[in-house]
């Protein structure tokens, strides 16, 4: 049996290596609830959502791990605009969307993809307006 937790692991790695190292479009990739950024943004959250384990009929077991991806961009800022915000958003969800699309395959699992549409919210924190995207997935994995 996989553990959810190291699916999660695995896509924070890999989100941060992809958002943060590589395309350097958010600060911080965290496997964790964020119930007050400190001042980051943009910061992306991978939080456990749920499990299915169902039975396969002579071929072991399928695991279902479904999982929520939230991007966090703070609205305003120093030379930040509310049109900023709306733009990196957009674009941290293309990249996203494109890290799913190449990598349907990996060590921890045989496949993942959207399971519906996400979701943008205003939310303040502090004071401070935030634009939050949940995007949710479902990760598959068999044996």
């Amino acid at each position: 049996m996989i553990n959810r937790e190291t699916v999660r692991d695995a896509l924070n790695a890999a989100l941060t290596a992809d958002l943060v190292t590589s395309k350097a479009v958010v600060q911080a990739v965290v496997g964790n609830l964020v119930t007050d950024p400190a001042g980051q943004s943009p910061i992306v959250a991978i939080l456990s959502a749920g499990s299915e384990r169902p039975r396969m009929t002579f071929a072991g077991s399928r695991t279902i791990f479904a999982f929520q991806i939230q991007t966090w961009v703070r609205v305003t800022g120093s030379s930040w605009t509310a049109a900023n915000a709306e733009d990196r958003l957009d674009l941290i969800e293309k990249y996203i969307a494109e890290y799913i699309e190449a990598n349907q395959t990996a060590t921890n699992w045989n496949a993942i993809e959207y399971a519906q549409a996400s979701v943008v919210e205003d939310i303040v924190i502090g004071g401070e307006p935030y634009l939050v995207e949940t995007i949710f997935i479902r990760v598959f994995k068999h044996g």
